[in-house]
């Protein structure tokens, strides 16, 4: 788990493997988009949360190889209660993750 920055300005936060983004996580776009949800080898893969600051849109759908491939839902403005979800749901993940690996030290 970690936060890193990429060279073109964008933001990961989340669980990586050998670097690269893979789990659940979170990246933040320079122009003020992001997408919370699931990654795999850095794209957008299974369920996630896609917002697009310019025409103040999201959608909670399915991801494929960073392509949204089925929408659950959509809507205008930011919905505050799925972004909580989300952000709890990762910040549980991240704790457990790193209890999990404190025990095993000892």
């Amino acid at each position: 788990m970690g936060l890193t920055e990429n060279p073109n300005g964008t933001y990961e936060s989340g669980f990586f493997v050998q670097g690269i983004i893979d789990g659940i996580g979170r990246v933040s776009f320079i122009q003020g988009n992001f997408y919370d949800g699931e990654f795999k080898q850095g794209k957008l893969q299974g369920e996630g949360f896609f917002y697009k600051k310019d025409t103040d849109r999201w959608i909670f759908g399915n991801f494929t190889d960073g392509k949204c491939t089925t929408v659950l839902e959509r809507g205008v403005g930011v919905p505050l209660e799925q972004l909580r979800k989300n952000y709890c749901i990762t910040n549980v993940l991240f704790l457990y993750r790193y209890l999990e690996e404190e025990v095993q030290r000892y």
